[in-house]
């Protein structure tokens, strides 16, 4: 599993969020972000806004095309389109379920495999299954 967060021009945001919704992407976190990047001009004030931080969650075989498909749509030519990193995720849990044995939609993703609830007694077992996986 991989976190893709990319740094994009506000006016650009919709347009990505729609484009990664339309490949299949389940969820994408959005922050209104303020920063400087290369472009720090002296009449500009230090701290630039109008940008915001995408955080996406994708399996290995979606980051190329979430990545190719965000800087497509993010792309305007201009100084300060944005920025894009990939992280490695060992693992991640879906909070919402707590582990219970009757929500079938839970999983604790590993970049090896995913462990269904009914194959733990508790959310403290899936994360101690996931931690054993890095």
């Amino acid at each position: 599993m991989k976190m893709i967060c990319a740094v994009v021009r506000s006016s650009k945001v919709d347009e990505v969020a729609h484009r990664l919704k339309s490949i299949g992407v389940s969820g994408c976190t959005v922050f209104s972000v303020r920063g400087y990047g290369d472009e720090c001009h002296l009449y500009a004030p230090l701290i630039h806004g109008g940008h915001h931080k995408l955080e996406i969650i994708v399996g290995d075989d979606q980051v190329d095309r979430v990545v190719n498909d965000i800087t497509e749509h993010a792309f305007t030519g201009l100084e300060g389109d944005g920025i894009l990193s990939v992280i490695d995720l060992g693992s991640v849990v879906e909070i919402r379920s707590k582990g219970l044995e009757d929500f079938h939609r839970c999983q604790c993703y590993s970049s090896e495999k995913a462990i269904s609830p009914r194959q733990s007694k508790s959310l403290r077992d899936l994360v101690r299954q996931g931690l054993r996986s890095l």
